[in-house]
């Protein structure tokens, strides 16, 4: 992957490649000029693209080319380069960390700060939360698992369906140490981070999904041994990179010096000058490796467009009964010990949408709810409130969406959840 540095001093460059594709989407932007004016390839502006409902035949999904290419990828088994990293008869190519392992809890909750006060009561209200109002999970992980593998126990966990991009960060606090000096980035490039030039195949080096059921080959992923070998988290080719990544930066350093009192720290403008984020974890550590390097708290994204956000951390488990300890180790599989709220779902506008969504399984109730707070009559409650759910508008048809991705209204069991 190249290093391709953003146009201009403006507007872009201080947006970040995130919020500045968005912007440019909704000014009606197509994909190639998106990527023209950012410096970017098509293939990474779509991954930053949201996700749309729309109508087809009265009720139905439209899925632009980034959802496409998202749920495409799990049928690329057919790489260009030999792979030498899955499960079975090519086991002697993988690299396994022996060690005494031990039940490890994982404590999950969603990023909700962008609900307001009326949709966070709607979310204790019909997603079962609790009164802590958080959509979380606990669950037990041997020490041994991966963030790869991590990662599809995150999926499980939440019911969502692993069709877009994610990645594992260190939170805002812990990353203080690095963004400011980047010689502490590169000693720990190979060791904690990914390099910057990892392209598709090093994020995806196990994705083998091809057809059956789902949740099968998800429980694989998430069922140790557990892999520990990614050629292209390589510690020495990780390392070679970012030598070349010091020297970008200190050619930033050079070019901007007489330009410091711009917005923008030159760390930020140097780590959004590549496509593939210089912050994001190695996914072959394991939770051991991380707590030895005292890493307890983690970030994970998952879906660009609609923007999940999870903050980790990683505790003991000395308050969880010895028999699920000991499950956890005997199944060598997570083991959920506590969850508040109901499933998520891929595709549906970020925490705003899903309040929406699940809001439009409760019409009637809040029909009758906004009839009595307004007093107005049931046609008018029910067009204010189409308005304001759009695009869901009923129960039966929402519900009837929900299930292209094999959604089930209602909590996981926790027994049954991996």
């Amino acid at each position: 992957m190249q290093n391709r540095p953003i146009k201009g001093r403006g507007f872009y460059r201080l947006k970040g490649f995130c919020e500045a594709v968005k912007e440019l989407h909704e000014q009606g932007c197509s994909v190639k000029e998106i990527a023209e004016k950012l410096c970017m390839s098509e293939k990474n502006v779509q991954a930053y693209l949201p996700y749309f409902r729309g109508n087809a035949d009265g009720y139905g999904l439209k899925v632009n080319e980034a959802a496409q290419r998202c749920l495409a990828y799990r049928k690329r088994i057919e790489r260009k380069m030999e792979r030498s990293v899955h499960k079975g008869e090519e086991m002697k190519d993988m690299v396994k960390v022996e060690r005494n392992m031990e039940p490890i809890l994982i404590h999950s909750v969603l990023n909700q700060k962008d609900l307001n006060f009326q949709e966070q009561k709607d979310l204790m209200e019909y997603a079962q939360v609790g009164i802590e109002g958080q959509v979380m999970r606990d669950f037990l992980v041997p020490s041994d698992m991966t963030l790869y593998a991590l990662h599809y126990a995150l999926q499980a966990a939440y019911g969502w369906t692993n069709s877009h991009l994610h990645s594992f960060r260190l939170p805002e606090e812990k990353m203080r140490f690095y963004e400011y000096r980047i010689e502490n980035w590169q000693d720990a490039c190979g060791v904690l981070f990914r390099s910057p030039y990892m392209d598709e195949e090093g994020c995806f080096w196990m994705d083998d999904y091809k057809k059956g059921s789902f949740r099968n080959w998800l429980r694989s992923k998430y069922t140790g041994p557990y892999i520990h070998y990614n050629r292209w988290e390589d510690e020495k080719l990780c390392q070679k990179e970012a030598r070349q990544a010091v020297q970008d930066w200190k050619k930033l350093e050079k070019e901007r010096s007489s330009e410091r009192d711009e917005k923008m720290p030159l760390w930020i403008e140097w780590s959004t000058s590549y496509e593939q984020n210089p912050y994001e974890l190695l996914e072959r550590l394991s939770i051991q490796e991380l707590i030895d390097m005292d890493v307890r708290y983690l970030d994970y994204a998952y879906d660009y467009g609609d923007s999940w956000h999870l903050s980790i951390s990683i505790l003991p488990a000395v308050t969880v009964k010895d028999s699920l300890k000991a499950r956890v180790m005997e199944e060598y599989r997570p083991v959920c010990v506590r969850r508040a709220g109901i499933r998520m779902i891929d595709d549906v506008g970020g925490m705003t949408g899903y309040v929406r969504f699940i809001r439009s399984l409760h019409m009637d109730e809040e029909i009758q709810k906004r009839m009595e707070e307004k007093q107005i009559d049931k046609d008018e409650a029910a067009d204010e409130l189409s308005d304001e759910l759009d695009p869901y508008t009923d129960r039966e048809s929402s519900l009837g969406w929900a299930s292209i991705f094999d959604w089930k209204e209602g909590l996981q069991s926790i027994g049954n959840m991996f």
